[in-house]
């Protein structure tokens, strides 16, 4: 029958079930052996008895060997000298709580009953270095739970689901409840969800820690509590706030690629849905979070009354990013294109495309989509290596067929930068816009989120908030 031993929590052994085994120095010893693979019996007599001389020591090595062979079995052992625990009849609690915890379907409301402070209660009071190796023991396997549980808050986040990954952080936190790092990716989700009354909690325990490296880091969650607080009620308005509900998977998903991006991994984000389910407010929301993180904002909209300008929207975003620090590192061929492309930059470029107007009204010749794709990339890639920044171009579905590929060839391109290109599209029977938002969404760095109506809860949360308001 195979063996099965408790770790987390106070040590047993948990199977076969008549296989009683008091706590003591063989149980001791056992788990020692767990942990630390094949051992020497002058070894062991030095950890567990080291006031005996070596043959009195070897003798009780002896006697608890023999006593684990009555309880558990005489094939526990492979072998005697150094002595080898069976590793295919022994198994622990651990080892499943390991398997769970680098499982893709893990699910943290199982794991609470299952964690336990490693080795509770069992001590041995005249062996300190195995009270050494024991203490040990109990800080790696904290540290091993608590970074699986954080690896796996960072796939839930991606996911979209920050209450899951929130679920992660604080059972991580009960493991190891200094860990400064897992408090402020809590703070963070907390933020990202809007829980501002635990994130405060969770701002004062880490202030509590002590570690003044820890209080300097807490400083800017603490001040995006403060301005998100803020932005819960509009200056002259009444008191009244709608919260974004139904989305938190993709505002959490959003943020997480809006990090990213800001890490230096450029990302792309289509959005597409219907008119009205949300797509504005989404864009609204990602901004606030941005120019709360530091991240610039350039946003453009495509409309419908202008169609037929060949890249007319972005026209918009190439003037507003040459508004930010960073723009003069464009190269110069870059900065050649992007003079013929704006009259505003007093020069006329060469050009190799067709005649439009651009909404200038000058009907000169504007460059073609690859050259200008590139040039807009490059002045990106310039304005984002001085500070991250967020661009959004609202209703690609209003845009020229130029202005598509030329998106469509930059956001292939992003990977090297420190933006996120954040496109918004109406669902739509249009072949070429299908084709450009397939292809937006290929890389692997970028997704799309296609916006769906809100499920029932989501509609009943909303419409007794719009009760409770009046």
């Amino acid at each position: 029958m195979d063996i099965k031993v408790r770790l987390l929590g106070q040590p047993c052994i948990a199977a076969p079930p008549d296989a009683d085994l008091p706590l003591g120095k063989p149980l001791a010893m056992l788990v020692y052996l767990i942990d630390q693979g094949p051992s020497t019996r002058d070894h062991l007599a030095e950890l567990l008895w080291p006031g005996s001389d070596r043959s009195k020591g070897r003798a009780s090595v002896r006697q608890a060997l023999w006593l684990l062979r009555q309880r558990l079995g005489d094939d526990v052992f492979t072998m005697d000298e150094p002595v080898a625990l069976n590793g295919d009849r022994v198994s622990t609690d651990l080892d499943d709580l390991i398997r769970e915890l680098d499982s893709p379907k893990m699910d943290p409301r199982r794991l609470d009953p299952l964690l336990g402070e490693p080795l509770a209660g069992l001590t041995v009071s005249d062996a300190p270095a195995w009270r050494h190796w024991a203490e040990d023991f109990r800080s790696r396997t904290a540290y091993r739970i608590a970074s699986r549980l954080g690896a796996q808050s960072e796939v839930r986040a991606v996911q979209g689901d920050p209450a899951a990954a929130c679920d992660c952080l604080r059972l991580a936190l009960r493991i190891q409840p200094e860990r400064v790092e897992t408090h402020l990716a809590l703070i963070s989700h907390l933020l990202d969800l809007r829980a501002f009354d635990e994130a405060e909690e969770q701002i004062d325990t880490v202030r509590r820690i002590g570690d003044p490296d820890a209080a300097r880091l807490v400083v800017p969650w603490e001040d995006r509590l403060r301005a998100l607080r803020m932005s819960q009620v509009p200056a002259g308005k009444p008191e009244i706030h709608l919260d974004f509900v139904g989305r938190s998977r993709e505002t959490s998903a959003l943020t997480a690629k809006l990090r990213s991006a800001a890490a230096g991994q450029g990302q792309v984000a289509v959005v597409t849905g219907p008119a009205g389910i949300g797509k504005t407010r989404l864009i609204e929301e990602l901004a606030l979070v941005a120019q709360i993180d530091g991240v610039r904002v350039v946003r453009a909209k495509a409309h419908d009354a202008e169609r037929k300008i060949r890249f007319g929207v972005m026209a918009d975003l190439i003037r507003e990013l040459l508004q930010l620090p960073g723009s003069a590192g464009i190269s110069a061929a870059s900065d050649e294109v992007l003079r013929g492309f704006l009259p505003s930059l007093h020069s006329r470029g060469k050009g190799n495309g067709a005649r439009a107007d651009n909404g200038t009204g000058n009907g000169r010749e504007t460059p073609a989509a690859v050259p200008l794709g590139d040039a807009f990339l490059d002045l990106v890639d310039a304005v984002s290596g001085e500070t991250p920044v967020l661009v959004i171009l609202d209703d690609l579905h209003w845009a020229d067929e130029d202005t598509r590929s030329l998106v469509s060839r930059v956001g292939r391109r992003m990977g090297n930068t420190s933006a996120l290109l954040m496109v918004t599209s109406r669902r739509s029977a249009d072949p070429q816009l299908q084709r450009t938002l397939e292809g937006l969404a290929t890389p692997t760095h970028a997704a799309r989120f296609e916006l769906g109506p809100l499920q029932r809860a989501d509609t009943e949360e909303l419409l007794g908030l719009l009760a409770e308001f009046g």
